[in-house]
């Protein structure tokens, strides 16, 4: 499987673990040259030009002060960053790799007159300029990518989406199409896989062409790449992983593209068993029989978190001992209450917030949910999703989890194998 993407971040890595924690092979293809050629089987679609001699070859990368410039300009620190003058006239903008302290050139914008961004030098971490924007207008007209020794190896032609190929100063092939690119570049790269995965909208618009050649799926996540959908832009032979029903519903009444619900797969198994914490992460005030829950558990402890304020009814959850409210609360601390708590009650009505079920899963933590409430049944363990008019029952086994050892682990043993399964069927014809 290989993953086209603009650059190789954390959440490309935990889509890569995930699908080879389900025993796939993977690969990751960036749009932005890779700079680090030690990660297993990530690598920039640009890599493939670099000399061979220089491919893997870790050098020092460019401090900041060795720019070359022009006679009698300086390079200066500017705050956290950098800055280019000619005298008292400032001509770029330096950025620096992690860590910034070292002032490791990672990206040069120089600017015009009127302060006006022209053109992007980039760097990689063998201390050579590999790419070159030219803008126009806040708008990217033109791309060059060079060699370790300064040959343009690469001219892109962004809004004609033509390629020109180099070879020692000499056009050597011209692709009319990011397709043809990259069905190049993978004959080079040796990667005979025909499954492609993609994140964002323009990189769907580039290899759309290939959809006959190659099994290509999307992750559908904000309104604007579903209007795209609704235009009619992509109608058929893809495979779409998203997690708004309503939207998965529409695309497969009115497409023939296939839709499916997406999931992170983490394999990190813990034992929380004895904490005695329960999360409800939600965007409305509707909990359902939360009342009778706090007060007929009383040694369980409830962290009811929302990204908004919470309303009065919400509020008035605090007369409760038991009860700890995080309204406005920021990622970083939703990130310690899954990773605190060891049970997850999806008891919210409205829509799923933060995929909560999927990262209450990875999370080691035991869900329960009520029919009227439960957000991702496939994910959910049947036994744990209960009647209203069962509360009872739910609490019966809630309290089970708390104090049983033994019913803890198999219940998180069972979860894992649903989202196991949950996770190979996404990638399935």
């Amino acid at each position: 499987m290989i993953i086209l993407a603009k650059e190789y971040t954390d959440f490309i890595k935990r889509i890569k673990n995930t699908i080879n924690n389900t025993g796939k092979s993977c690969s990751v293809c960036t749009l932005l040259a890779m700079t680090n050629h030690n990660i297993n089987d990530v690598f920039g679609f640009y890599d493939c030009y670099i000399d061979e001699k220089r491919k893997g070859e870790q050098t020092k990368e460019l401090y900041y002060a060795f720019i070359e410039l022009p006679k009698w300009w300086a390079v200066r620190a500017d705050g956290v960053d950098g800055a280019v003058y000619d005298n008292n006239i400032k001509k770029a903008s330096i950025y620096f790799n992690e860590p910034i302290e070292k002032r490791n050139v990672k990206l040069v914008e120089w600017h015009d007159e009127e302060n006006r961004v022209y053109r992007k030098d980039y760097y990689n971490k063998m201390g050579y300029k590999y790419c070159t924007e030219n803008v126009r207008n806040n708008k990217i007209i033109l791309r060059e990518f060079f060699d370790s020794e300064g040959n343009l190896v690469l001219l892109e032609q962004v809004m004609s989406q033509i390629y020109t190929v180099f070879e020692k100063n000499d056009i050597k092939k011209v692709c009319t199409s990011f397709a043809e690119l990259f069905t190049d570049i993978m004959i080079k790269a040796e990667i005979s896989d025909k499954n492609i995965v993609v994140f964002d909208v323009e990189e769907l618009e580039k290899i759309y062409g290939l959809r006959e050649k190659y099994s290509v799926t999307f992750f559908l996540n904000d309104d604007k790449q579903y209007e795209k959908f609704q235009k009619g832009e992509f109608v058929d032979k893809l495979r779409i992983l998203c997690n708004d029903k309503n939207k998965r519903d529409w695309i497969a009444k009115h497409t023939n593209c296939v839709c499916k619900s997406f999931y992170l797969y983490d394999k990190r198994k813990k034992n929380k068993f004895g904490i005695k914490k329960a999360l409800i992460f939600t965007d409305s005030d509707q909990l359902e029989m939360i009342d009778t829950l706090i007060t007929e558990i009383p040694d369980l402890d409830f962290y009811v978190a929302a990204w908004t304020l919470m309303s009065d009814k919400l509020l008035q959850l605090e007369k409760y001992e038991n009860v700890y409210l995080y309204p406005v609360v920021s990622e970083e601390k939703i990130k310690e209450l899954f990773d605190l708590c060891d049970i997850y009650l999806d008891i919210n009505y409205y829509n799923e917030v933060y995929s909560s079920t999927n990262v209450a899963v990875n999370n080691s933590m035991v869900i329960f949910a009520f029919e009227n409430t439960v957000h991702r049944r496939d994910i959910c363990l049947k036994n744990n999703i209960f009647e209203i008019t069962d509360c009872d029952r739910m609490i019966g086994r809630i309290k089970e989890t708390m104090y049983e050892e033994s019913i803890y682990r198999e219940l998180i043993e069972e979860q894992y194998k649903k989202l196991y399964t949950a996770v190979t069927e996404m990638f399935e014809e």
